[in-house]
């Protein structure tokens, strides 16, 4: 059975502050819709001469941190005559201790993002060599790049989730999909599959015995996969933000629930919140279903704002100042709303491998669902917006090709792996109710824990040397330590309005333009 973590509020303690600042930062980051993707796109490797082999020379891992670098050579299609090789790139962190426990392979969150950011944690710098293992598809020297989707993301038809936008996704991705084929890239040799056998080829090179995984988000689609595959290479297996089979496209159901359920029982706990709405949920189900089409001169795009809107809700900060801007616009202000439909397209569309989201992600493609309905149902807070902008896309006949991956049957495998799962009430990407129910009943040693008001990008190193004692402790002797944790209640105020920037933005403009129409005045001859 899940964990509680927390204690009762009334028991709770004060939490951190955090400086002023934070929640505005917390928010520009949080704009692109999945976590994690604005990192730079790492440079390609060159493919080896010797398939299997695994060189590792000094370097320097994000500019700072000694460690050794290499590159893998492998199929590009395992068990298929003729495959063209590729490469896969590889970054060790060697532990700091003498007598060091088994490694602790990372797997980040995507598809569609790098695997060789992460700075190694400092709770397993001493006892664990730390593995990165590229992801291929976005590491190494094949990149599944799609600018046709990028270009249509960015084509404004007046809302992003309507008919006409859909379309473009798809012709989008299906002239990014025969692009890349006619140049010579064999889209079924990048499945989840292929990236664990990628991991176990690293670990078979490197000549560990057994490892740890440590996987966050679509990570741990790939952990369960590995354990499943290769369990008795497994010590121990800690999943953050858990994506079971058949989850990589987000329910409206499920997002109505957290908005219902969760943010709106939080905003009636809070007084400044409450003071403001009676009913969060009504509130943004009013916003999302009336949306102004203007503020003032500045157009607001209906879809654009929902698909920031849900990543924003990622982060409870950004939460705050997004479920804000939908109380502002209920009362007559859409001036926070038009500043996402302003910016977050670009956002949106950048930062994302969209081949390679689409060559792992479309393995959960259902045929037989009306996704159009399903997106969007009748009654619906603000339906699925994510799920409309890129599933919707995804079919049998048109869009990206639909490549399944053997091992991910789209159910979850009973497993006797060692494992963790930790996860937040507030998690609209991985929402907790999918682990409990999917996963932790086939796990004979599986164990669950539920941050108290954690949105997904809370939730790793949630209340810093309390993680690492849950996380490092865990991966050490298997005990799930939850005694360092206190409950941290959101707030909704926030010192960082949406409507406030606007409004701020247009006065400096103002002024700016004033002081140089007197600047001519002065300057002008006479």
């Amino acid at each position: 059975m899940p964990q509680p973590l927390f204690p009762s509020p009334a028991a709770s303690t004060p939490p951190r502050t955090r400086p002023p600042g934070h929640a505005f930062r917390t928010a520009a980051v949080l704009l692109l819709v999945l976590a994690c993707r604005h990192a730079p796109a790492p440079a390609r490797t060159a493919i080896g001469d010797v398939p299997g082999v695994l060189a590792l020379q000094p370097c320097l891992h994000r500019d700072s941190i000694p460690a050794e670098c290499g590159t893998l050579t492998v199929p590009e299609r395992r068990g298929v005559a003729g495959s063209r090789m590729i490469s896969i790139p590889v970054i060790r962190v060697r532990a700091t201790g003498a007598a060091p426990r088994e490694p602790i392979f990372y797997l980040s969150g995507g598809p569609g993002a790098s695997n060789l950011r992460l700075r190694p944690p400092v709770w397993s710098r001493r006892d664990h060599d730390f593995v990165l293992v590229g992801y291929r598809g976005v590491d190494g020297s094949e990149r599944l790049d799609c600018p046709e989707m990028t270009a249509a993301i960015r084509h404004k038809t007046g809302d992003l989730l309507n008919a006409e936008s859909v379309a473009l996704r798809r012709t989008a991705l299906n002239q990014c999909a025969a692009r890349l084929q006619n140049d010579g890239i064999d889209l079924r040799g990048f499945t989840m599959d292929d990236v664990i056998e990628d991991v176990e080829n690293v670990r078979a090179a490197l000549r560990y015995e057994r490892l740890n995984l440590y996987s966050l988000s679509y990570g741990t689609r790939l952990a369960q996969i590995y354990a499943n595959v290769h369990p008795n290479r497994v010590s121990r297996s800690v999943m953050v933000g858990v994506n079971p089979p058949g989850r990589f496209v987000w329910e409206a159901d499920q997002l109505d629930t957290i908005l219902v359920h969760e943010f709106s029982r939080l905003c009636a706990q809070d007084a400044w919140c409450r003071k403001r709405t009676p009913n969060l949920a009504a509130t943004i189900t009013r916003v999302a279903h009336n949306m102004p089409s203007r503020w003032g001169p500045f157009q607001i795009d209906r879809g654009v704002v929902l698909a920031a809107t849900f990543g924003m809700l990622y982060d409870r900060g950004s939460a705050a100042m997004a479920l804000d801007a939908f109380i502002d616009a209920d009362n007559g202000d859409a001036s926070g709303l038009a500043l996402l439909s302003r910016f977050a397209r670009s956002s949106i569309s950048t930062g994302v491998v969209f081949g390679d989201l689409f060559a792992k992600g479309s393995t959960d493609y259902d045929a037989s669902r009306n996704y159009t309905t399903a997106f969007d149902p009748p009654g619906t807070v603000i339906g699925s917006p994510i799920s409309s902008l890129f599933w919707a896309p995804v079919g049998d006949s048109a869009g990206w090709p639909v490549v399944r991956a053997t091992h991910d049957t789209r159910k979850a495998a009973p497993s006797d792996v060692e494992t963790l799962l930790i996860g937040g009430n507030l998690d609209v990407s991985t929402p907790t109710v999918n682990a409990t129910r999917d996963l932790l009943p086939l796990l004979s040693r599986g164990h669950q824990v539920i941050f108290r008001d954690a949105g997904h990008a809370n939730l790793m190193e949630f209340q810093g040397d309390a993680y690492g004692s849950l996380v490092g402790g865990f991966f050490a002797t298997g005990a799930v330590d939850t005694t360092g944790f206190h409950y941290a209640p959101m707030t909704f105020r926030v010192k960082w309005k949406l409507s406030r920037m606007v409004k701020l933005s247009l006065l400096g403009g103002l002024i700016l333009l004033g002081g140089l129409v007197f600047a001519g005045f002065k300057l002008a001859p006479g």
